[in-house]
């Protein structure tokens, strides 16, 4: 993940950026991070949290203690969603399949990351407007069969 880090250096070009935007699509003013935080403000390229989002799904760089770690119940959401490690999870889907959800808003910015690992499906969604969720909302229900049921219990 080379194109992948938390705060803004001298090797990043902003005409590789994804301006934000508000709901009426006036542009935001650039924020530069200068200081790390390991829980906000990912830095990264579709094609490198796919790459991570791939792997994720399939254990590969994690080993089978910590990968069922992470699908497990670390706390309880509501129903049958509960927080593994760093995902929200999201069981008894038809299909015996289950999901894996991340998430992540801030002032013109909408992302969603959504992978069901029993098919060895996904989708991410990087969205630079404050109406991202609603795209991502759109798109989740189109690209699955199990679309609605998967919104149902994300929202």
């Amino acid at each position: 993940m080379a194109d992948t880090r938390y705060t803004w250096d001298d090797s990043m070009s902003e005409t590789r950026f994804a301006f934000e935007h508000d709901s009426k699509g006036a542009e935001y003013d650039l924020w530069k991070r200068g200081t790390a935080c390991g829980s906000d403000d990912l830095l990264t390229t579709v094609t490198d949290y796919c790459t991570f989002a791939v792997e994720t799904m399939k254990g590969s760089l994690l080993s089978p203690a910590v990968y069922k770690d992470m699908i497990r119940p670390q706390a309880l959401v509501k129903g049958d969603n509960f927080f593994g490690l760093g995902w929200l999870i999201i069981n008894n889907l038809s299909h015996e399949e289950f999901a894996m959800v991340h998430s992540g808003s801030d002032q013109g910015v909408n992302t969603l990351v959504l992978l069901l690992p029993k098919s060895k499906r996904g989708l991410v969604v990087f969205t630079n407007g404050d109406n991202g969720r609603d795209i991502y909302q759109r798109i989740v229900l189109q690209a699955f069969d199990t679309g609605e049921e998967i919104w149902n219990r994300i929202k």
